[in-house]
């Protein structure tokens, strides 16, 4: 559940996904046929994402600069964490355990109204 999330917000981030026909290596002289990879805003090539979920500087390295607001608090228990987000003029709010989820599942509403 948290890798198909992960993947949307890739995307609504700006990474792709591509495949390339194919991949030659010269020094063993071999054709691996096609090569599915992900391509970072920056161009770089690699088959694993930034993992928004788990890692809150991910989410502040790509998603937060793409939010107009946001602000991420915890409970006074510290059993839930609570996300508000705000861009282009709409809002959304999440509540769960940790706050990089609570930040991509607010973000997630975001992407479906928009």
């Amino acid at each position: 559940m948290n890798e198909e999330l992960n993947k949307k917000l890739a995307e609504w981030c700006g990474f792709e996904y591509v495949t390339t026909e194919k991949v030659w290596k010269p020094d063993i002289d071999c054709d691996y046929g096609s090569k599915q990879h992900w391509v970072y805003l920056d161009g770089e090539e690699s088959f694993f994402l930034p993992d928004f979920t788990t890692s809150l500087d991910d989410c502040f390295e790509y998603i937060v600069p793409k939010l107009d607001s946001y602000m991420l608090k915890e409970n006074i228990w510290g059993v839930e964490h609570h996300c508000h987000v705000i861009m282009k003029g709409k809002s959304a709010t999440a509540s769960e355990e940790t706050p990089a989820v609570a930040l991509c599942r607010a973000v997630e509403k975001l992407i479906d109204e928009l």
